[in-house]
């Protein structure tokens, strides 16, 4: 079945595009959720009416997407996450992560136009993301996920501080008491 589209639907195409889809998907679901209407003279009429208003829409979104390409392609994505000792991730980053990352940037782009490598990251280091732009383009953006530093280091500096006075005694005291029973013991063999 012929239809024409009634907006944008990323996986058939743009407003105004004529085409070919299943008839049970077109009255199922393209014609009740408005995303299409019918094949008919009178629809065909209608948006060779509105051809001029929608070429200029198609136009309006290339530039705004051109212009969000090159901010993204100059655009740095920083992540500080905790991590195990040898730089995994707990977790990971993943389209959502980026998506509000973006947003708090003001840069708004859906989540499912973000496509990140091995579709999570699990380990530090320096990535590459890819945003999907109207009408094809790709745009890269950089990320860069780092280990968070640790809280451990307080306990960490307790373990490696000197020990006390008193605790050196102790020690001293302890070894001698165990080199006299080891002296001890050698004479009552002899």
């Amino acid at each position: 079945m012929r239809v024409i589209l009634n907006k944008d639907y990323s996986t058939l195409g743009e407003e105004g595009d004529t085409v070919e889809v299943k008839s049970g998907y077109a009255r199922n679901f393209l014609f009740p959720q408005g995303i299409a209407v019918p094949n008919t003279r009178e629809n065909q009429a209608y948006f060779k009416a509105r051809s001029k208003a929608i070429e200029k829409r198609k136009e309006e979104k290339r530039l705004a997407s051109r212009s969000l390409k090159e901010k993204l392609e100059n655009y740095e994505v920083k992540l500080v996450l905790p991590t195990g000792e040898n730089g995994k991730l707990f977790g990971g980053v993943t389209a959502l992560m980026l998506q509000d990352y973006l947003l708090k940037d003001g840069i708004e782009v859906e989540r499912k136009k973000i496509e990140v490598p091995y579709h999570t990251i699990k380990t530090v280091g320096h990535y590459t993301f890819k945003v999907s732009l109207y009408g094809g383009e790709e745009a890269s953006v950089k990320l860069i996920v780092d280990a968070e530093e640790k809280k451990e280091d307080k306990k960490s500096d307790k373990k490696r501080r000197a020990p006390k006075k008193e605790e050196v005694e102790e020690v001293e005291a302890s070894e001698s008491e165990s080199q006299d029973n080891t002296e001890a013991t050698a004479e009552s063999e002899n």
